[in-house]
C-alpha cells in the first residue's frame, strides 16, 4: 500500500509536535543509562520483524 501525499501531510504535523514535546522534556543533561546492541529493545512485531523509519520513532516516543 503507497502511502499518498495526503497522508504525509496529515501525519508530518502530529509526528513534529510529538517530536517537539518530548524533547522539551528532556533534560539536558539526560545520558543513555545501559549499553544495548543495534537491535536490543527496538520496538518489533507479532512475528518478531523489526519495525523501519518513522515507525520507529513513534514507537519509541510512546513507550
Amino acid at each position: 500500500m503507497a502511502t499518498t501525499n495526503s497522508t504525509i501531510e496529515k501525519i508530518a504535523p502530529m509526528f513534529t509536535d510529538l517530536l517537539i514535546k518530548k524533547i522539551e522534556c528532556l533534560k539536558t543533561d539526560w545520558q543513555k543509562p545501559w549499553i544495548a546492541s543495534l537491535e536490543q529493545g527496538l520496538p518489533r512485531n507479532i512475528r518478531g520483524t523489526l519495525y523501519n523509519g518513522g515507525n520507529v520513532l513513534m514507537l519509541l516516543f510512546y513507550t
